[in-house]
């Protein structure tokens, strides 16, 4: 069976968690998909939140982007990069979340 998710993007924009999980609710959308962070606010506060809101909502799914830019050519910042991307995973497998998008950063043609 495959589930209908509403991707972040669609409901960004001056949108706090609760209400972006109220609208896809209010859609029909099985589960949301998240960013993995949000400016003002850190990590911890941000997937308690998130967990919170699944809770009370019931969507089957959340799911989180996660970008990873790889193409640094500094070693020390692409690493940053993966260490956050892990500690994304780990915090949020133990939430129940089984499904990641994520990306590797973009190539720019000179």
């Amino acid at each position: 069976m495959s589930k209908l998710i509403m991707h972040i993007n669609y409901f960004e924009a001056g949108y706090d968690i609760p209400t972006a999980f109220d609208k896809a609710v209010e859609h029909g959308f099985d589960g949301i998909e998240l960013r993995g962070s949000m400016e003002g606010m850190d990590r911890q506060a941000y997937l308690g939140l998130v967990e919170k809101e699944w809770k009370r909502t019931g969507l089957s799914a959340v799911i989180f982007a996660n970008p990873c830019d790889l193409t640094m050519r500094d070693a020390a910042e692409r690493q940053e990069h993966v260490d956050s991307a892990i500690d994304l995973l780990r915090r949020t497998a133990s939430m129940g979340v089984t499904h990641y998008n994520t990306m590797a950063g973009a190539v720019h043609c000179p």
